[in-house]
C-alpha cells in the first residue's frame, strides 16, 4: 500500500514487473519510501523484503476458497483490535481515506472555473504548487483522473467567459507536461487514466491542424508550442 503526504492511501502490484514500470529496482527500493507499507502475507522466500505485514490476509485461498476467503478477510480488518492504529482499524482509515480524497476531487471541481480571479500569488500557489504536486505525488488514480479532466476541460474551452476563468496557455503546457511526466509511469495499469491523457494529447494535436482561433493570450495557436517529447 501506498499513501502519498496527503493522506491518499491505494493498493500497489508489488510484482517486479510492475514495480520497475513505477521506476523502482525491486521490494526492497520500493520499501525504502517511508510512505510504503507492504500489507501482505510473509514471502520473504521468494520476494526479499516481504517481510509477513500484520495487516496481511491470514485465511487461505485453497481451504475456502477465493470468495469466502475475501469475505472473511473484510470482516477480519474490520474488527481485529491487534490491527488497530490510533484506535481505529486499517478498514476505518482506508474509509476516512477515501472520504477525504472524494473532498478533494469535490474541492478541484469548485475551484477550476474560479482561477481567473485569483490574486497573483493565489494563482501561482493554486497552479505551481497544488496542483504540481498533487500530480507529482498522489497515488490515487481518481484525484489524477480529476486533475486530468480539469486540464482538458480548460483546454477544450472555447467561449470567452470560460477563457477568462481558466489558467492561461503557459499555465497549461505546465500541467500537461507534469502530467506526461507521471501518467504512464506512475499509473501503468489504470487504463481509463492512461486513455484519458492520451486523448487530451491527441486533441491538441487535431486542434493545431485545424486552425487557431482568437481567445485571450491566443491559446488555441500556443498549443503548437507545447512540445511533448
Amino acid at each position: 500500500m501506498a499513501a502519498d503526504r496527503l493522506g491518499n492511501a491505494t493498493v500497489v502490484n508489488i510484482r517486479k514487473f510492475n514495480l520497475n514500470k513505477m521506476g523502482f529496482k525491486d521490494l526492497e527500493d520500493w520499501l525504502r519510501d517511508p510512505n510504503h507499507v507492504y500489507i501482505g502475507r510473509n514471502m520473504t522466500h521468494y520476494v526479499r523484503g516481504a517481510t509477513g505485514s500484520k495487516w496481511g490476509n491470514p485465511f487461505n485461498a485453497k481451504k475456502y476458497g477465493r470468495e469466502e476467503c475475501v469475505r472473511m478477510y473484510k470482516e477480519y480488518v474490520k474488527t481485529n483490535q491487534e490491527i488497530r492504529e490510533n484506535g481505529r482499524t486499517l478498514y476505518e482509515s482506508l474509509e476516512e481515506l477515501r472520504v477525504a480524497s472524494e473532498l478533494l476531487i469535490l474541492s478541484l471541481d469548485l475551484v477550476k472555473n474560479r482561477v481567473g480571479v485569483m490574486s497573483l500569488e493565489m494563482r501561482k500557489s493554486f497552479i505551481g504548487q497544488i496542483l504540481v504536486g498533487l500530480i507529482e505525488k498522489t497515488s490515487d488514480p481518481k484525484v489524477m483522473k480529476a486533475i486530468t479532466k480539469m486540464v482538458e476541460d480548460w483546454v477544450k474551452t472555447k467561449t470567452p467567459i470560460a477563457i477568462n476563468q481558466s489558467p492561461v496557455i503557459r499555465e497549461k503546457a505546465i500541467l500537461l507536461v507534469k502530467l506526461m511526466q507521471h501518467v504512464e509511469k506512475r499509473f501503468p495499469e489504470e487504463q481509463e487514466l492512461n486513455a484519458q491523457f492520451l486523448e487530451l494529447v491527441n486533441y491538441i494535436y487535431r486542434s493545431t491542424e485545424d486552425g487557431c482561433g482568437s481567445s485571450r493570450e491566443n491559446d488555441s495557436c500556443e498549443h503548437k508550442k507545447v512540445q511533448f517529447k
